[in-house]
């Protein structure tokens, strides 16, 4: 069965494969929409400018949590936890107790 991918990821896909091939500047909104196959319309109405759209491929591309997510790792959450924590210590005029730091499979660092 062939996977049907939503407009969004199909913008997405097609700015990305543009700014690879041609750069950034040189990558047009128009040949983006018809890469994937919508009306250039579409692409304005899903992100507004081609710098959003830019925007938008780097922030898929280098998702961390999707990665942590691969090696069912919940580091995140428990990262914004310890943030939280130490910018309220802060604010309140203490000082941010030291957290312990988690470890990582050595398998996550491997591409690395």
């Amino acid at each position: 069965m062939v996977e049907v991918k939503d407009t969004r990821t199909r913008l997405l896909d097609a700015a990305l494969s543009l700014f690879y091939e041609q750069g950034y500047h040189a990558a047009t909104t128009k040949a983006m929409a018809e890469r994937a196959g919508v009306n250039e319309v579409t692409l304005f109405r899903h992100f507004g400018s081609k710098e959003n759209v830019f925007c938008s491929v780097i922030e898929r591309e280098t998702d961390i949590t999707r990665e942590l997510e691969e090696f069912d790792l919940e580091l995140v959450p428990d990262y914004v936890t310890r943030h939280d924590r130490a910018e309220e210590a802060t604010r309140a005029g203490r000082r941010p107790e030291p957290q312990p730091a988690r470890r990582v499979p050595a398998q996550y660092w491997a591409d690395y």
